[in-house]
């Protein structure tokens, strides 16, 4: 069985990339001989972090392909011809799409011409406004191309999050892009899905009104059987590791590692907490993103915060083992796998009633979740938890860690994906 997975940057920095290239790793030793993994980047820009990822899944057996066109223009028609060429080339039986730059390209191929194309195009309300955002789609010298092509594959669409695409610029026409994407392409691309999995109940929910078959679930976990049991024994060491990155033993420690942009709600956190923690309460906030001079300056004003930039993923788990409660005041979220690494560090969680949140915290028992827009509440349960007994913590702390090993080690998700694979596969005439 040939597999090809579609994502817009694997050297991004996010739960996205973390969790497909989690997947390619693990699956293509295990499932070695049985299905040849193949990968597309509809962006590759290369520009992030992460590029030694590349090199870890060349010696994992991954095919690797990226555009050669490296901006995030994803309307244009010459993406959806190379990832053709690749399809037809290796004979790719499965493809697995994650968010919608790559979605839309998969749907161009499933449409097998672009009069379908453009029928579709034309049909949905703001096909006007729609036209001016993605020219490349409507003037292209590639048009041809995709006619009377016999192309047989299973397209599998994984969806990370409630929205389509984050609303990056605050701006009129990034505005109406994400609205005409939110409410009538996703619709109308989902139809064409041979199969949808969503990461949450909350993700599954809105999908299953637009597909025409069954959305499975599918958690995009973090953490491993194996990764499990080190951190746990890394817990063991909390008092050892206070010390070394210098935070005192007393204190009750909160804590926030992710990326520092407005969608995660950081500003508000280290301000609330602020007002909120008397005593020996202290804050640790890692990450790096746009935010990041303004965290600085907040921490660099008050004791009570600890900022530390960018950490690798070893020191993460290590400031992970040191806290106590992990805050996600996050606007939206999919499946947070910094709140899954916290909570098998042995955290209680305060995070907001969004996304893959609510699949993970169960309020009262291992956290307390609140909506997002209400910072009343958000200051009473920071309060709440700089109060509350060491016995009540400690509870919620363990119970964070029951729920990850039962529901959310890694193993069963990838598992959970292969059997689909095999399924869908099944259903090709090959």
């Amino acid at each position: 069985m040939n597999v090809l997975i579609v994502t817009r940057d694997l050297s991004y920095p996010g739960g996205t990339e973390e969790f497909l290239k989690s997947f390619l790793l693990y699956s293509s030793k295990k499932y070695k001989n049985k299905i040849n993994f193949y990968l597309f980047e509809s962006e590759g820009s290369g520009k992030f972090i992460n590029n030694h990822v590349y090199d870890d899944l060349k010696k994992a057996g991954v095919y690797l392909f990226s555009s050669r066109f490296k901006n995030d223009d994803f309307w244009d028609l010459n993406r959806a011809s190379e990832l053709l060429k690749i399809i037809l080339k290796f004979k790719i039986h499965i493809v697995h799409s994650a968010l919608f730059n790559s979605d839309f390209l998969v749907f161009i191929l499933k449409l097998k011409n672009t009069t379908r194309l453009n029928q579709e195009m034309i049909s949905i309300p703001s096909f006007r406004e729609f036209k001016k955002i993605a020219p490349r789609l409507f003037n292209s010298n590639v048009r041809d191309f995709f006619s009377f092509v016999n192309c047989e594959f299973r397209w599998i669409s994984m969806k990370f999050c409630e929205f389509s695409i984050d609303l990056e610029k605050n701006n009129f026409l990034w505005k109406k892009r994400k609205e005409i994407i939110d409410k009538e392409l996703e619709p109308m691309i989902t139809k064409y899905t041979d199969r949808v999995i969503a990461v949450s109940s909350a993700i599954k929910k809105k999908w299953e009104k637009w597909s025409p078959r069954k959305v499975l679930i599918v958690p995009c976990s973090s953490i491993g059987g194996e990764e499990f049991r080190k951190i746990i024994l890394l817990k063991k060491k909390k008092s050892y590791l206070r010390k070394k990155w210098n935070i005192p033993l007393d204190y009750r420690v909160f804590a926030y590692i992710g990326r520092l942009v407005d969608v995660k709600n950081v500003n508000t956190l280290a301000l609330e907490f602020l007002k909120a923690c008397r005593g020996k309460n202290i804050l640790l906030i890692a990450g790096d993103g746009d935010l990041r001079e303004q965290i600085e300056k907040i921490a660099n004003k008050n004791q009570k915060i600890k900022f530390f930039g960018f950490l690798d993923r070893n020191s993460v788990l290590e400031l992970l083992a040191t806290s106590d409660i992990f805050c996600l005041p996050s606007f939206s979220e999919g499946l947070s796998l910094s709140l899954q690494e916290s909570m098998a560090s042995g955290n209680a969680i305060l995070a907001t009633k969004v996304g893959g949140n609510i699949d993970l915290v169960k309020d009262n028992f291992n956290g307390k979740l609140f909506h997002p827009s209400d910072n009343n509440a958000f200051r009473s349960l920071l309060s709440w938890f700089s109060n509350i007994s060491y016995k009540k913590l400690r509870e919620m702390q363990n119970y964070s860690q029951i729920i990850i090993f039962k529901k959310f080690l890694k193993e069963r998700s990838y598992q959970k994906l292969i059997k689909i694979y095999y399924e869908e596969y099944k259903k090709l005439k090959v």
